[in-house]
């Protein structure tokens, strides 16, 4: 992980707006659901297009940042905290 002096350096802010977002970053999931073919087995005995389809559950994790107020809106999001902290300075949450 990059120190927050270099955050700070990349995004044009200061490092208390980079400490300020770090700590407004929480982790979330969201279950999606996943559907592909599978033509091998068959689900029924009878004959049905729907037959034929898997369906799986799957959560997805990610790094949110809501703006300091708590407004559900997102300021920033991505795949680890630092990447969700830098979108956020990127798109305007300041300290």
């Amino acid at each position: 992980m990059r120190s927050y002096k270099e955050i700070a350096k990349e995004t044009g802010t200061t490092i208390a707006d980079v400490r300020e977002a770090m700590s407004l970053a929480e982790k979330r999931e969201m279950p999606v659901d996943h559907y592909y073919d599978d033509y091998d087995s068959r689900i029924s005995l009878t004959f049905s297009p729907a037959d034929y389809g898997r369906c799986e559950v799957i959560v997805k994790t990610f790094w949110a940042i809501a703006d300091k107020w708590g407004r559900p809106g997102n300021c920033g999001s991505g795949r680890t905290r630092e990447e969700a902290v830098i979108n956020a300075l990127n798109n305007g949450l300041r300290a």
